[in-house]
């Protein structure tokens, strides 16, 4: 109930930002081909996260494809070209083609889509520290801040200098695990020691050699509650690329934002021609 009600107050609060943006009352999702959308006299391709507003007229040549999300239905759509919709700030009406295919999504899915489009640069959510003067290691993954999805992660960093590096983890000032890695910038916990759920670590790096400093960042570990929600909306191998976006977006909403970018570089992969995808996938 508390996630429900949580999940409630969210897509209130993202409904309220796109309402003082551009009334967008949809997103796009994917595209195979090229589709264009018309409003107030101006017309434009559409590519993947672009809004969809009130009033747009979009095209969608023969053998073309687009799949988009409908905020207020909370439905997520699939039109074939031949077509022509019409959107409206409460309905999305086929006037020409094959009928859409029609899919409802859950509300934490539709409040996902809203709240990364409203984002102002999406590929902020990496985390872009760098080099320092002393040379520090510059930390990766997991981004500090962040959630983890899994109990049993790996570290990932950057060096200027192939050198010995002294890896501490920590939970509540306490060491919980202590490694030298004498070459290569990532670490896996070892099998036997798995997370707990809920808590809330600190790691640190630093370049194994007498004075060096080092870096240091925090990750929480996902709730079995938090878990549960987003592994249950996961697509299949065989998914759509418009599946994967969504599983993307929920990650992201969840403040797993290591796990959300290794998904949008995977659909990244796949529509190369998208401009915009190429920008948030980072």
């Amino acid at each position: 109930m508390k996630i429900l009600k949580h999940l409630a107050i969210a897509f209130i609060g993202v409904l309220a930002a796109a309402s003082a943006q551009a009334q967008a009352v949809g997103m796009v999702l994917d595209v195979k081909g090229a589709a264009r959308a018309e409003l107030s006299g101006r017309s434009e391709l559409l590519d993947i996260t672009a809004p969809l507003k009130a009033g747009m007229r979009i095209q969608i040549e023969k053998g073309n494809e687009l799949g988009f999300v409908f905020y207020p239905g909370h439905t997520q759509y699939s039109a074939v070209g031949p077509a022509t919709l019409q959107v409206t700030n409460k309905s999305v009406t086929q006037l020409q083609g094959a009928a859409m295919k029609t899919k409802p999504l859950p509300e934490n899915r539709s409040v996902a889509a809203l709240g990364f489009q409203n984002r102002v640069v999406p590929a902020a959510m990496v985390m872009k520290t760098g080099f320092d003067i002393q040379g520090r290691p510059k930390l990766v993954e997991p981004q500090d801040g962040e959630t983890l999805l899994t109990q049993r992660p790996e570290f990932v960093w950057e060096a200027e200098t192939v050198a010995p590096t002294d890896f501490t983890l920590r939970l509540d000032g306490q060491v919980v695990h202590q490694q030298r890695v004498d070459a290569g910038t990532r670490l896996m916990m070892p099998e036997a020691l798995v997370l707990q759920a809920d808590k809330k670590y600190e790691w640190e790096v630093v370049r194994a050699q007498p004075g060096a400093t080092g870096r240091r960042a925090t990750f929480t570990v996902a709730s079995a509650a938090l878990r549960s929600q987003v592994l249950q909306g996961q697509p299949s191998a065989q998914a759509e690329v418009a599946d994967w976006l969504l599983h993307a977006m929920v990650l992201a909403q969840a403040n797993m934002r290591s796990e959300s970018a290794r998904v949008l570089r995977q659909v990244a992969g796949q529509r190369p021609a998208s401009a915009a995808l190429q920008t948030v996938a980072p």
